[in-house]
């Protein structure tokens, strides 16, 4: 498969979920309609942990990268386990609200480090 086609495929994926994440964000009955699929957060999981290894080809072939890149994935980790144990233990408990601000923090730090690293190789 050419890098064309993957590009195309990658982009229309991205586009479909995007649309899908607005329609759930904007319609909160769709939300309790999908609560009753089980099998979500585990294939959100799954095109999560999919996503991780181009970040590990990142920061294998830029060492300056390394530090935002792997906060990124501790981040992205977090909020993944945090979502597993929301939808399989069906309980809204003050350690996974803890484990979802701490993964959007994470996640800010690492793309301020992003962007700071930028600017600085850019200068």
């Amino acid at each position: 498969m050419s890098h064309k086609k993957i590009l195309i495929l990658i982009l229309t994926l991205a586009v479909f979920l995007g649309c899908a994440f607005i329609w759930l964000e904007f319609i909160p009955a769709s939300i309790s309609k999908l609560e009753s699929f089980h099998l979500l957060p585990f294939v959100l999981a799954l095109f999560g942990c999919v996503s991780l290894y181009p970040l590990y080809r990142l920061a294998k072939n830029r060492p300056s990268y390394s530090l935002p890149t792997f906060l990124f994935i501790g981040g992205l980790c977090l909020m993944l386990v945090a979502t597993i144990f929301h939808f399989s233990l069906h309980s809204d408990e003050a350690w996974i609200e803890w484990l979802y601000d701490m993964s959007k923090a994470i996640c800010l730090v690492s793309c301020l480090l992003f962007v700071w690293k930028g600017v600085r190789q850019h200068n």
